[in-house]
């Protein structure tokens, strides 16, 4: 039980390790993303111990395809640069 209690415990370190990745590269989509994945998966499979693993090992799949293949919500920007800033500020205020 100990193991597996680590395993998961590193397995979510590894998942915030890459949304911290996508954060910093300015991903914000693929982050709202993999969180939202995260969080269904888990809430799914929340039943035990090993459901909870799982979950979170398709999470961070999810999230290494992602690093790769980054989700596009808009072909062509439809905001100023100047929103978007204000955007990409107020939201890293929120989370800080």
């Amino acid at each position: 039980m100990t193991a597996l209690v680590l395993v998961l415990g590193l397995a979510v370190l590894f998942q915030f390790v890459l949304i911290r990745i996508k954060w910093n590269r300015g991903d914000y989509a693929d982050v709202f993303v993999d969180m939202s994945m995260l969080l269904v998966l888990n809430a799914i499979f929340s039943g035990t111990i090993l459901g909870v693993l799982a979950a979170t090992a398709g999470s961070t799949l999810i999230s290494l395809y992602l690093l790769y293949k980054p989700v596009k919500l808009l072909n062509e920007p439809q905001f100023s640069e100047a929103s978007l800033k204000q955007f990409k500020e107020d939201l890293a205020e929120i989370l800080k």
